[in-house]
Parts: structure tokens; C-alpha cells; sequence
């Protein structure tokens, strides 16, 4: 008699509900944002907000780390000596290299 192998059921990844760029404490928030709009982050509120929509669920991982980078350009003050175009620029090559290098599940620790 063989038995069934049964799969075990992928879990969906989920993003922490708080992140420590720098050591600081930051909340992250799953919510609907402006259209077009997949994550940002507010330093004075110590927040990271993340899209809701269904469709970018697939780009929530990255957009964490996209968002976690600048929060440490936030708290690091780096963030308010660089124009925005010159900070994004720099998040982008970030993330672009950090991303095939980071845990993910390991992004709510401190």
C-alpha cells in the first residue's frame, strides 16, 4: 500500500509589523495607498506603509527593502542633505544589489 504524499501548503510571505533600520523602531502598515503608489515611508511618523491591492503582493518583499533603505538614509539625517531624485537614485542601486542578498523573514528583527 503506498501512501498519499500530501504537499505541504505554502505560506504567504508576510511583511513584519516593525522593522529596525538603524536600530530604530519602524511600523510597518499593510494599506491602500495612492494609485500607482506600492510603498513609502514616513520618517517623522516611524513608518513604513506597504500597497494593499492584490496586485503587488509580488513586489511587497522588495518594496520593504526599497522603503527600509530609506528609512536608514532618514535616520542616519543623509536623507535631508540629498535631493529626492539623488536619494531615490541611491535606494534604487541598493536595493537592486541588497535584495538577492537579504532574508526577508529576517527583516522584522533587530
Amino acid at each position: 500500500m503506498t501512501k498519499l504524499k500530501t504537499k505541504t501548503p505554502l505560506i504567504a510571505w508576510a511583511p513584519p509589523s516593525m522593522v529596525y533600520p538603524a536600530g530604530i523602531p519602524f511600523r510597518v502598515r499593510v494599506e491602500k495607498l495612492e494609485e500607482g503608489n506600492i510603498g513609502e515611508m514616513d520618517g517623522a511618523a516611524r513608518a513604513i506603509s506597504l500597497s494593499s491591492l492584490p496586485e503587488h503582493k509580488p513586489l511587497l518583499k522588495e518594496t520593504l527593502l526599497h522603503e527600509y533603505i530609506h528609512a536608514i538614509l532618514y535616520v542616519s539625517g543623509i536623507s535631508q542633505i540629498l535631493e529626492d531624485r539623488v536619494e531615490e537614485g541611491i535606494v534604487i542601486a541598493l536595493e537592486c544589489q541588497l535584495s538577492r542578498m537579504v532574508n526577508f523573514d529576517k527583516l522584522g528583527e533587530r
